[in-house]
């Protein structure tokens, strides 16, 4: 699975990495933050692997749904393909980042 390519208004790793430190960081170094997003981001996988759900407080809920196999089109020739089932990550907004934006 490949990742999508980023837009001009995605904010890159080191780019929140910037703003945690500039909201204070909790006495953090830049370099700290980072490992801190890190070790979050290897949790999040672990235990999404193992098939549990995953809530970061005040932001998302991530958990694995499974995606039935359907019928697709390719977009250049409008050949109809078949996708298979997968595993997928799904995340929910929780209310109070939905409420916030």
């Amino acid at each position: 699975m490949t990742d999508n390519p980023p837009t001009e208004n995605d904010m890159s790793k080191a780019e929140l990495i910037d703003r945690i430190y500039a909201d204070g960081g909790n006495g953090r170094s830049k370099k700290e933050i980072g490992e801190v997003l890190g070790l979050l981001a290897k949790a999040v996988a672990e235990a999404l692997a193992k098939g549990e759900s995953v809530e970061i407080p005040g932001l998302v809920r991530l958990k694995m749904v499974d995606r039935a196999p359907r019928t697709g089109r390719n977009p250049q020739t409008g050949e109809a393909l078949e996708i298979p089932a997968k595993r997928v990550a799904k995340a929910t907004v929780l209310h109070s980042l939905a409420k916030a934006v």
